[in-house]
């Protein structure tokens, strides 16, 4: 792969790197191009079968669509305010080449002060992975062809293999891998992590798997413990379809709810985190007011166990969510921060962008002159905050749970900032096309 950007564009204004805050977001999303970037990753005997596919998708997309970028008019079931920009927001967004090239990322990335972040594919640009579809998350195994979906992951990871190796420090890519078969799972782990995948894209308990408390799943355990590399889930299991003006509360709740961190359960009661203890998960884009709660529930559950059960999870459960788990808050706003202080779960928050995703906090610039939307949602959420609290949540908790390279993050932060002036002057005036109140924050 060519490239033509030095990964850490100068600012007009250096700052010292006391000065600076280290920005790592724990969620953003790439859109490859099925033709022009995945398609010479695919092996040679899949090739007539790709193209078909190719075209299946786009002959559907605009069926269902009418528009060859993917959207049609605004849905009626867009369930409230926020979600009606989100959409629109969306359709703004389509204009950064940023969802595919690494060059413009790069550009997007200094331009809004994110030093690194955390990759997964599907970036509503109507690109789909590779035989599967548009939305890989909320698919069940037993429903694909799971030959054909290994070959699109396959082809998926070299791709992006490639892609974050032009900044690697800055571009954590995850590796999705054919976990219906765990030694093929671990076979494809070793690739991915040796080629310069950092993390695995862990998806939430689905048709087609074995729950994560099954002792099947120790060679993989063991396998990301040893090459700390860390398990990110986003959400999105599936769903039913819903409709009317109900519909995106519904998915929010159904997609970013007690489904999507099940998983999480199951390997805190199944003794895995007891077994690696330095194994790290990280639930992407989930509402905020379940972490007190689900301690208190989880120890409940405990109680007094028997001495096999003892064996298994020797400490209380909470304590495995607070040393293992983290809280992927995507575009959090101040509400989610003064829960975190208040119930004093900091150290597990590690903020997010969701670039570039209508919901997420970047908005595609429409002047020269118009400032980052992102930077202005990092005033809004953190103008009140102490110091500490503003660099924890905003990257040494990411650094910490990623096995980042902290120097060289603090010099890109140097370049490109923000400062810890600029996170901290409130934010007077909401900017047009801004939505603030996402997932109740």
């Amino acid at each position: 792969m060519t490239t033509t950007i030095n990964a850490t564009t100068q600012s007009p204004t250096d700052k010292t790197a006391a000065d600076a805050v280290i920005v790592v977001s724990c969620d953003s999303h790439i859109g490859p191009r099925m033709v022009e970037d995945l398609r010479p990753y695919c092996p040679s005997k899949y090739l007539e079968r790709y193209d078909a596919w190719v075209a299946a998708q786009k002959s559907a997309t605009l069926s269902h669509t009418g528009s060859a970028q993917g959207f049609g008019n605004q849905p009626e079931d867009q369930s409230t305010e926020t979600a009606a920009i989100s959409h629109s927001r969306r359709i703004l967004n389509q204009h950064t080449p940023g969802h595919y090239d690494v060059n413009a990322r790069l550009q997007d990335m200094n331009r809004e002060g994110v030093a690194a972040e955390v990759i997964f594919h599907g970036s509503q640009n109507q690109e789909s992975m590779p035989f599967v579809g548009l939305r890989d998350a909320a698919k069940a195994y037993a429903d694909q062809e799971l030959e054909l979906v290994g070959v699109g992951y396959q082809m998926y990871n070299r791709w992006m293999a490639d892609f974050v190796s032009v900044a690697p420090e800055r571009l954590v890519g995850l590796a999705y891998l054919p976990i219906w078969d765990v030694d093929a799972a671990v076979k494809e782990l070793e690739w991915a992590n040796e080629a310069g995948l950092r993390g695995v894209n862990f998806p939430a308990p689905r048709a087609g798997i074995a729950e994560y408390d099954d002792r099947s799943w120790e060679p993989l355990w063991c396998a990301c413990e040893e090459r700390n590399v860390f398990l990110s889930s986003h959400v999105g299991v599936p769903v039913t379809p819903t409709k009317g003006p109900q519909g995106t509360a519904l998915v929010q709740l159904e997609m970013a709810g007690w489904p999507s961190r099940r998983g999480m359960l199951r390997m805190i009661f199944g003794g895995v985190f007891a077994r690696h203890p330095d194994l790290s998960l990280i639930l992407a884009e989930q509402l905020r007011g379940w972490w007190t709660s689900s301690k208190r529930e989880f120890d409940f559950a405990y109680g007094t166990p028997n001495q096999a059960f003892r064996n298994q999870v020797p400490k209380k459960p909470s304590e495995y969510l607070t040393s293992n788990v983290f809280l992927g808050a995507s575009f959090a706003g101040p509400a989610a921060i003064e829960e975190a202080v208040q119930e004093d779960y900091v150290a597990n928050v590690i903020w997010g962008t969701d670039y570039p995703h209508g919901e997420g906090t970047y908005k595609f610039p429409e002047r020269d002159d118009e400032l980052s939307m992102t930077r202005q949602y990092m005033r809004w959420t953190f103008a009140n905050y102490p110091v500490e609290v503003i660099r924890d949540i905003l990257g040494e908790n990411g650094i910490r749970a990623y096995g980042l390279d902290r120097n060289t993050l603090a010099d890109v932060a140097a370049k490109i900032g923000p400062s810890i002036d600029e996170v901290t002057t409130p934010l007077d005036v909401f900017p047009e096309g801004w939505h603030g109140d996402h997932f109740g924050q």
